[in-house]
Order: C-alpha cells, then sequence, then structure tokens
C-alpha cells in the first residue's frame, strides 16, 4: 500500500522502516556498485530508485510513484546529507 500526504506515515516511522528496507535487502545489492549515489525507496511497495545525485533520485521516485513518501540515502554512507559548517582553523 502507497502512503498519501493524507495518510502519512510519521518521519520516525518512514526513517525506521526505510533503513531498515535498506539495510536488510538493497544494502549488499547496491553497495558493490554504486557508492556515493543516491536511493529513494518506498517500504511498502518495495520499489527503489537510484540516482547520481538527490535531485535526479527524487525526480525517478516522484514520476512512478507521486503521492508516496519516500526514505533517502546516500549508499555506503548511511544518510543522504551531512549538516554542519565547516570549522574555520584557529577559531575558538
Amino acid at each position: 500500500m502507497i502512503t498519501t500526504l493524507e495518510e502519512s506515515l510519521t518521519d520516525t516511522t518512514l526513517v525506521e522502516r526505510g533503513k531498515a528496507f535498506y539495510d536488510l535487502r538493497l544494502k549488499a545489492l547496491l553497495e558493490p556498485q554504486f557508492v556515493g549515489q543516491f536511493v529513494a525507496i518506498e517500504p511498502d511497495s518495495g520499489q527503489y530508485f537510484v540516482g547520481k545525485n538527490t535531485l535526479e533520485t527524487m525526480r525517478k521516485a516522484w514520476a512512478a510513484l507521486p503521492d508516496a513518501q519516500v526514505y533517502l540515502v546516500r549508499i555506503g554512507y548511511g544518510y543522504a546529507h551531512k549538516l554542519g559548517g565547516l570549522r574555520r582553523y584557529g577559531a575558538s
């Protein structure tokens, strides 16, 4: 079943289910060939989409599943993007 916006999953549930699907079903399949690329996963249907960057990956997911919520992760990294700034040398 594809979850629509009206029946949306909580962020925590989506992340937990998406991460579990990646770890159990996709990690061994995708990491040898696609490290550094991105995967969008719709955990209910099991559909996933691989792309070289987040925009390409999400466009593929939106085209196939326009109303679905997906879990996005960078293959081989455990997260999609790291947030934060650069630490300046000499800064305290």
